[in-house]
């Protein structure tokens, strides 16, 4: 019985050394590039996160896949078929978003923790190198299965990358903005000496970004110019969202910031009380903030005043997603909300083994998200008649 028992466990250990070094890398020749998708944080470089439809709580689990490691907060991005997952094991999954089945796998030591932007039939991703004073950015052709160049920065990036027509924008912890082209060169790159851990969002030509010293710096796109730099709090450390050329911020205080880029000023701020560390979104007529306290909040985009206030018992530390009928919130303490937006009621409530770890996209009818221990999900949306 003992020699059995050894033979069992000696067999896991193959299969699991199997199943986690012996992927194929991803190596994709069925490309149509004339589909859209999820290619970026936020879909849009301003960080659109509404979906104008009417998605109703109506739910069927489509397919449920496990990978290697954990997530970070942040998202999977999309295009054609494929969806293209980061974890903190250092790796980039591609699935195929019908069935969930894994296309392909690129490992690297280090940690993935932010979306890769797909550019046509090409990906960048960072990687957080283990023991290294640098992270990577590589830039993979998945028709060829061949990296086609790789570039060291100067400390970690936690940072959302922003996709633009000609290319990408980096922004590291440590301050450090760069413009990268689309055949992977550095274009220009400037050091701001404040290090950052809010991913950067644009508008009309400019980069914004918060500062961990309570600083917002726009940036010209063009010439990699500082435009401006405004002290307007005492840290932030949540993603920026653009919507009419008005920024929205929260800070380590738990102020919502709504600050005009283009007159450069304040146009109000609304008190939460705990700190924030999701991105603000925005659906035109209102704006959507949750803290660390678990606390949501609906504020009047115009003159910031609430609308309503729910508490979930939680910690939000995620950036939601809105519909025309609902708002829907991971909370890190193992629930997915779907809020009516109006109102404020919670319709509907998903309860998981573990923590909610990514914000969900939406894509042809389908919401994914992922959850701690490396589980990603799909559901399609039950349209009513």
């Amino acid at each position: 019985m003992g020699f059995l028992k050894l033979s069992n466990k000696i067999l896991l250990i193959i299969l699991s050394f199997t199943l986690v070094y012996c992927s194929k890398s991803i190596l994709l020749k069925n490309i149509n590039l004339t589909q859209t998708g999820v290619e970026q944080f936020g879909r849009t470089p301003n960080r659109d996160f509404f979906y104008p439809i009417n998605i109703g709580d109506s739910l069927n689990l489509k397919w449920r896949t496990q990978i290697h490691g954990s997530f970070n907060s942040t998202s999977p991005s999309i295009f054609f078929k494929y969806l293209f997952v980061p974890d903190l094991s250092g790796r980039i999954y591609c699935l195929n978003s019908e069935s969930g089945r894994e296309e392909g796998v690129q490992k690297d030591k280090g940690s993935v923790e932010i979306t890769p932007v797909i550019y046509r039939y090409r990906i960048f991703y960072v990687l957080n190198e283990y023991d290294e004073k640098y992270s990577t950015l590589s830039y993979y052709d998945f028709f060829t299965g061949k990296y086609i160049k790789k570039l060291r920065f100067n400390g970690s990036c936690s940072n959302e990358m922003i996709k633009i027509d000609d290319g990408i924008i980096l922004l590291t912890d440590g301050g450090e903005l760069y413009k990268i082209n689309n055949i992977g060169e550095k274009v220009w790159s400037i050091y701001t000496g404040r290090k950052t851990t809010t991913s950067p969002a644009l508008a009309n030509g400019k980069i914004i970004f918060g500062t961990n010293m309570g600083e917002l710096i726009a940036v010209d796109e063009k010439k990699g110019k500082v435009i401006y730099r405004k002290l307007i709090s005492s840290g932030f450390d949540s993603g920026i969202s653009i919507s009419d050329n008005i920024a929205y911020v929260g800070d380590n205080t738990g102020n919502v910031i709504a600050f005009d880029i283009e007159e450069e000023k304040v146009i109000w701020n609304f008190k939460t009380g705990t700190k924030i560390k999701s991105t603000m979104i925005s659906d035109g007529a209102s704006v959507y903030a949750g803290n660390l306290k678990g606390d949501v909040y609906s504020i009047d985009k115009i003159n910031g005043e609430l609308n309503w206030k729910i508490s979930t018992g939680g910690v939000i530390n995620i950036t939601p997603i809105v519909f025309d009928d609902y708002l829907v919130q991971p909370d890190l303490n193992r629930n997915l909300f779907f809020i009516d937006k109006l109102t404020g009621d919670v319709k509907k409530k998903l309860e998981y083994e573990h923590r909610v770890r990514m914000t969900p996209v939406f894509h042809k009818n389908t919401l994914y998200m992922g959850i701690d221990k490396g589980e990603v999900l799909a559901y399609e949306i039950i349209q009513s008649d």
